[in-house]
């Protein structure tokens, strides 16, 4: 056996027959096997074939000769001899030899081939023999088509499936073949299964089919031809062929039914639901149910003609469909029928096409409004009445072929033809329809007429009429007139008001007047409410016989005469623009209306009546506020922010058209009235600003107890622009007191005046035993010279300290309020009856709010006790107005026991003292009386023979007061006392004169500024501080003290950090200044001291003296004062030629002069004297402490040495060395401007005198108290924050006469 050798064996198939007789299964080929012999094989089957020949080369090393056998897979084993092909050495198959062989015989399945080589002398062995396997496949695909469609079908797309019965490839879309379609949709289930879509290309025999050898499966074989499927296809929908009635033509009427015929090209199956058409039948269109023929191709429908139908061409509803209501018609296949109908004559297939039936359910029936006789009444002649008649068509088919006959004058439509005018009949109307007659009647002459309206027609089956009867009278025509001719005079009315006036018109004529339209007027005449009637009952119609009314107003707006035309027109019957007119007259006058109209808006506003001022308008003036009634819970000062505007005096007068006030100025005729002029709403505006001097509510009411008649004239410069009606301003109820149970003049009985709203007064003198104010809202009034005067009898308590009634009396008043608000009190009182019968007081008033007594006077109260002519007490007493208020030969003046926010202003005190009491006060202010206000306060000739006298005695603290002049303080008197209660008071311009003591004494008081004051002719000090209590902190600015008998300034006792600012002190019979404590006052600014009886400045080891302090011959006042008055002093009713022989007994003669700087002093002496200081009751001079002009105390605020600057009031930054802010002081109660004074009342500010930021003040250019009077220049200057004082917003105005 050769080692290492290989058998290649290279063949080809070769028929068995053809090849080497097999080796016996039962020889032995053992011993010749060679195991290196290896045969290969190439050319061989792989996988599956088809193939049933083989074809194969052996080859391999060494090998030169093969034996092979093939077979089943099944039964073939290589492994045995049996089978192979001669293995005999040298006999086997050369390998040039190809294997060829036929295996067609083998059942298709797996078969096997088994290959040994040999090299001629030895073989293979078999038990390795080489082996080759593969699969025989000879069977041919077959395919088989199918659809779940059946035949007939209309379905499109026909769904199709192609099935092998193995897995082929090579299958396509283009292997099918298709008739009568396209297909869609081919898609490869898997190997085997393809599906795909027919679409139907026209209604017919639809076929598929698959050619053979088209695919070929894994073997190769291809396949054998399919089955060949076919459908009969109908995808057409019925045609309607024509909708018909099998009725004749003609005309049919209500209960005719109509069968109506669908006919189809094919028949139709009807399922599901009932089908219906509508039929056109007039105003309801009807609907025609299914009757029959479903399976055939006509069905039938069903109509009934109703008696409202009608159509003159019977057809279907245009636009109108087969209305299947859910069912399904359609073909056997399904195919649905289109619900689209022919309609109309036009269409062909319609009804109304091969058709004329015509429909009249119910023929037209005509009728003729207005039946059975219309009457046109009575119409002018020569006019004409136009009525309308309506006809209507209650049948239910239109009325055609219209025609008129009949009318015949005056009847006729209107226009002459018919229909008329505006009628709107044709020649048809349809049933159910109406439409109108326009028929006119025009008598020419008075009677009665009637005719008949004849109208013809056809009802659809014959001609027919309607007729209606008419009637109508002439008449005389309408005739309108106006009441009030031949004109109408309005009067006088203020401009801006209106006035109406209602006429009356009256138709006196036959007819009913039409179309009545007010016309005319302009400007200022008008119909009430801009439009006729103005409010009246006229309307556009008046009837015969009847009245109404029309309203003109008249609103002049400007001054002048008036006059104008009503114009009404109207129809007569006959005609329209008949006129009637009326003229009209009247007066645009001025007219004084209320500011605040509290009674809704009425002219006559109630005096007693009052308004909050606080602010809610956003107004800062009592000219501007909301009208907001005030209750008494108000805390601001009267007439101020916060507090209540006495809106009963305020009236204003309105001069429309007048955008200005340059010139503007009013003058009331009674001369009550001080006014003032502010643009408002762009019109000059005049307003009440207050009364004017020596003026009250006294000056508005007569003698008879009537309110007094006033106008007001309004100028332009000179000239006279016009005047107010001459009437009266308020009806407030005016009640006598002399009259019926308010009559006490000799009873002792208190009279309760209870009633609000009235002004209770007296016209002659009257004793009283005493009244009591028992409610708000009252006056109390004084006429003309008219006194209330002490009932002589024993005297018996009347009014209680506590209370303010008669309910707990304990002392005696001739007025006793308590408890009351809103009170105006105006009246003189006389107190004195004898020395055991006279008054405590003359007016008490207890827990007063808001109220006023002004211009009262009050005479000789009890002589043996202090009490006081006027007290104001109660801890709830505040925000009252005291002004103008005299107190005279009284044991002492004003009490203010608890009073609080209140003013006082203008008040005269003198002749005070008379009695036996230890203490007489002018003016008194007890611990709880702060913050008040205090202006213009007189108070002269305290009585020399009290052992204690007080021209001002302050016990509370944050009052303020300002010009000031009190003389004559006798009897140890002190001009202006002050305890330790009084702290925080600012005192401004006091003038103090003639008195036994000192102009100030401080007891104890601290925290007080007082600015500008001049001490003149003063028996002992101008200034004292007390030795025994601590004064402190006080701020003493721009002071004068000049002949005093003792010392200017003098402090013995305690205190510190008091301040004198400008400071002059001359000519005094001690010293100028004399302080013991150290450190109690301090120096700024400057001080003169100069011709003082002692040392000008002993300090004390004070700084008073230290700083710019002047000695020199230029402190000399003699000749710094205008001095004795030597011309008659018009405003004092004493003097003659400025001296008055006797002290006078009225206060009159003590406190009034032409300036507030002027005092009473004794006669016969030249200033500075001490012969002028001292008490005298004869020969008196007028004396005047006004600073003479280039003297040492005039125009020298600034420096004190030399003379101001020129005060610039052309609005821009104030002169430094006038005014400036770097000239600031500040104390306890704040910084403020040096050399100015803050304007009081002006509600700018807080009204405290000293001159703060943001305020309005007064330049003081001179040394002391006097810084000019007469009102002030128009024209300010300002001063901004220049030195870090945070003054700034500050305007500088100055006086008139300085």
């Amino acid at each position: 056996m050769k080692a290492a050798r290989f058998l290649i064996i290279s063949f080809s198939f070769c028929f068995l027959q053809a090849c080497s007789e097999a080796i016996p299964e039962s020889t032995d080929l053992s011993s010749s096997f060679d195991g290196g012999l290896v045969a290969t094989v190439s050319g061989l089957p792989s996988g599956t074939s088809g193939s049933v020949m083989l074809s194969a080369i052996v080859s391999g090393l060494d090998v030169v000769e093969y034996a092979y056998k093939v077979g089943s897979s099944g039964t073939t084993d290589c492994s045995l001899a049996t089978g192979y092909s001669s293995m005999s050495a040298g006999s086997g198959i050369p390998i040039a030899v190809p294997i060829t062989d036929f295996i067609g015989s083998f059942a298709d399945g797996s078969m096997k081939l088994c290959v040994v080589g040999g090299d001629g002398t030895d073989w293979q062995d078999i038990s390795v023999a080489t082996v080759y396997t593969w699969s025989k496949d000879t069977q041919l695909p077959s395919l088989t088509i199918s659809s779940a469609q059946s035949s007939p079908t209309n379905a499109s797309p026909i769904p199709v499936t192609f099935t092998f019965d193995e897995a082929v490839t090579g299958f396509s879309l283009a292997d099918v073949t298709i008739s009568n379609a396209s297909i869609t949709n081919f898609v490869a289930v898997e190997g085997l299964t393809f599906t795909a879509d027919l679409i139907p290309t026209v209604d017919g025999t639809v076929s598929v089919s698959v050619a053979a050898s088209l695919a070929q499966d894994a073997a190769g074989n291809s396949n054998t031809a399919s089955n060949s499927l076919s459908w009969s296809y109908d995808g057409t929908a019925p045609q309607l062929l024509m909708v018909s009635i099998p009725s004749a033509d003609g005309v049919y009427t209500a209960g005719t039914v109509f069968p109506i015929r669908l006919t189809y090209d094919e028949a139709v199956l009807i399922s599901g639901a009932i089908p219906y058409v509508q039929v056109e039948a007039g105003a309801t269109d009807r609907t025609a149910q299914y009757l029959s023929g479903s399976g055939t191709s006509t069905i039938t429908f069903s109509y009934t003609v109703t008696a409202s139908d009608v159509n003159n061409d019977l057809d279907l509803v245009a636009g109108s469909q087969l209305f299947t209501n859910g069912a399904v018609v359609a073909d056997a296949l399904g195919n649905v029928v289109s619900t689209a109908l022919p309609i109309g004559a036009a269409t062909t297939g319609s009804i109304s096409n091969t058709q004329n039936i015509k429909v009249v359910g119910t023929p037209a029936l005509l009728t003729l409004s207005d039946g059975p006789l219309y009457d046109y009444g009575a119409v002018p002649n020569g006019g004409s009445l136009d009525y309308t008649l309506t006809v209507t068509n209650t049948g239910g088919y239109p009325a055609s072929s219209f025609s008129e006959v009949g009318l015949a004058a005056p009847f006729a439509f209107k226009g002459g033809s018919y229909p008329g005018g505006s009628g709107t009949c044709g020649a048809t109307l349809a049933a159910g329809a109406s439409c109108t007659l326009e028929i006119s009647f025009s008598p020419m002459s008075v009677a009665v007429y009637t005719d008949t309206v004849n109208l013809q027609y056809d009802d659809g089956l014959t001609t027919t009429s309607v007729t209606r009867d008419l009637t109508g009278t002439g008449v005389p025509p309408a005739l309108l007139s106006i009441s009030d001719g031949p004109s109408y005079n309005f009067g006088q009315l203020g401009v801006g008001d209106v006035q109406s006036y209602a006429f009356t018109l009256t138709n006196s004529g036959a007819v009913t007047a039409t179309g009545i339209t007010g016309a005319g007027l302009a400007a200022q005449f008008s119909y009430l409410g801009g439009a006729f009637p103005g409010g009246g009952t006229c309307t556009s119609n008046l009837a015969a016989g009847s009245s109404c009314t029309f309203v003109v107003a008249f609103t002049p707006d400007a001054i002048g005469s008036f006059s104008d035309s009503v114009l009404i027109d109207y129809n007569d019957g006959v005609m329209g623009g008949v006129t009637v007119s009326r003229n009209v007259l009247g007066d645009g006058i001025f007219e004084v209306v209320p500011v605040y109209g509290l009674n809704n808006g009425d002219v006559n506003t109630n005096w007693n009546d009052y308004i909050k001022f606080d602010n809610d308008a956003g107004g800062t003036s009592p000219y501007d506020q909301d009208v907001e009634v005030c209750d008494g819970t108000e805390t601001g000062y009267y007439g101020e922010l916060g507090g209540c505007i006495h809106s009963g005096e305020k009236r204003k007068v309105v001069y429309y058209g007048q955008g200005t006030c340059a010139n503007i100025t009013a003058v009331d005729y009674l001369g009550v009235f001080d006014w003032i002029c502010r643009v408002e709403s762009g019109d000059a505006t005049l307003h009440i600003k207050g009364f004017a001097a020596g003026k009250g509510l006294r000056d508005l009411i007569d003698g008879a107890g009537f309110w007094k008649s006033n106008y007001v004239e309004i100028y332009d410069g000179a000239a006279l622009i016009g005047s107010t009606a001459y009437t009266s301003w308020w009806t407030n109820p005016l009640q006598d007191l002399a009259i019926g149970g308010f009559d006490n003049s000799a009873v002792t009985t208190v009279v309760s005046l209870n009633t609000a709203s009235t002004i209770y007064y007296i016209n002659a003198d009257r004793p009283t035993f005493g009244y009591q104010m028992g409610a708000d809202k009252i006056s109390i009034v004084t006429l003309g010279t008219s006194v209330f005067k002490k009932y002589a009898l024993s005297p018996t308590n009347n009014c209680g300290t506590t209370t303010g009634t008669v309910a707990s009396a304990n002392f005696i008043s001739m007025l006793c309020g308590g408890s009351r608000k809103f009170v105006w009190v105006e009246a003189d009182i006389d107190a004195f009856t004898d020395a055991t019968n006279m008054a405590y007081n003359g007016l008490y008033a207890f827990n007063f709010k808001s109220s006023r007594i002004h211009h009262t006077s009050v005479l000789k109260t009890h002589a043996n006790n202090m009490y006081y002519g006027v007290s104001v007490n109660g801890p709830l007493s505040s925000s009252n107005l005291i002004s103008n208020l005299t107190v005279n030969s009284s044991a002492s003046g004003l009490e203010l026991k608890d009073s609080q926010k209140s003013t006082y202003a203008h008040i005269s005190i003198a002749n005070i003292g008379i009695g036996s009491s230890a203490v007489a006060k002018g003016l008194s202010l007890t611990s709880f009386a702060t913050h008040n206000r205090f202006y213009d306060l007189r108070i002269a000739n305290m009585d020399n023979s009290h052992s204690s006298t007080v021209g001002l005695s302050v016990g509370s603290s944050n009052n303020i007061f300002q010009r000031l002049n009190i003389n004559n303080v006798r009897g140890k008197g002190l001009a202006v006392y002050m305890t330790a209660a009084a702290s925080n008071n600012v005192f401004t311009q006091v003038i103090t004169s003639q008195t036994s003591d000192a102009g100030f004494g401080l007891y104890g008081a601290s925290n007080n500024v007082f600015g500008f004051t001049t001490h003149l002719n003063n028996d002992f000090n101008g200034i004292y501080f007390d030795s025994a209590l601590s004064v402190n902190n006080n701020l003493f600015l721009s002071t004068v003290v000049a002949s005093v008998g003792n010392k200017g300034i003098e402090a013995a006792g305690s205190g510190s950090s008091n301040l004198f600012v400008d400071t002059y002190l001359a000519n005094n019979g001690s010293f100028g200044a004399s302080i013991t404590q150290s450190g109690f006052a301090n120096s700024a600014g400057y001080l003169i001291a100069g011709n003082n009886g002692g040392s000008d400045c002993a300090a004390g080891g004070s700084n008073l003296c230290v700083g710019p302090v002047i000695y020199s011959s230029g402190g000399n006042l003699a000749s710094s004062f205008s001095g004795a008055v030597s011309s008659d002093d018009v405003a004092n009713p004493a003097d003659f030629s400025g001296a008055i022989s006797t002290a006078p007994a009225a206060a009159e003669g003590w406190t009034n002069f032409d300036n507030w700087a002027r005092a009473l002093t004794q006669n016969g002496f030249s200033f500075p004297s001490p012969s002028m200081r001292g008490f005298s009751t004869t020969n008196f001079l007028i004396w005047d402490s006004r600073p003479l002009s280039g003297d040492n105390l005039y125009d020298r605020s600034y420096s004190g040495t030399s003379v101001n600057g020129t005060l610039n009031i052309d609005g821009s930054p104030c002169v430094a060395n006038t005014v400036a802010s770097t000239d600031y002081l500040t104390s306890a109660l704040g910084t403020f401007l040096r050399t100015a004074i803050e304007i009081a009342h002006d509600q700018v500010g807080n009204n405290n005198g000293l001159c703060e930021a943001n305020e309005d003040c007064i330049f003081a250019p001179h040394i002391g108290a006097y810084q000019g009077d007469g009102g002030l220049l128009s024209g300010y200057c300002t001063i901004g924050d220049g030195a870090g004082s945070g003054l700034d917003g500050i305007k500088i105005y100055r006086h008139v006469n300085l």
